[in-house]
């Protein structure tokens, strides 16, 4: 059985955040829409506000916590693109065509 969570993200919305359970400990994401670059980013907080991981991009159809080591957070999150032949994520991605998932260290 794979073991992984889709993170509830609203379409429309530039700028959201959410508590959300991690193996077992809680987090706050936020996701937000760079209108300058037009990209979007995910950050990474304990629920007492302190950062973790802050101004992730993300990319596509790519791990996205690969290269950082938090000894925190023990999946992954993949930006994942459900075939919209879109070269890269744009803002109407979110929430449409284009999902935000974790997947739990044990099905890596």
């Amino acid at each position: 059985m794979n073991e992984y969570l889709e993170v509830p993200l609203i379409a429309g919305l530039p700028d959201q955040q959410m508590d959300i359970t991690l193996d077992g400990k809680p987090f706050s994401l936020r996701v937000t829409w760079n209108e300058r670059f037009s990209y979007w980013t995910l950050s990474i907080y304990h629920l007492t506000g302190e950062s973790i991981l802050s101004g992730i991009k993300m990319v596509k159809n790519f791990p996205l916590l690969q290269r950082y080591q938090t000894g925190l957070i023990l999946g992954e999150f993949i930006f994942f693109d459900y075939k919209s032949g879109k070269p890269r994520p744009d803002f109407d991605s979110v929430g449409n065509d284009h999902t935000l998932i974790y997947i739990a260290k044990s099905e890596l």
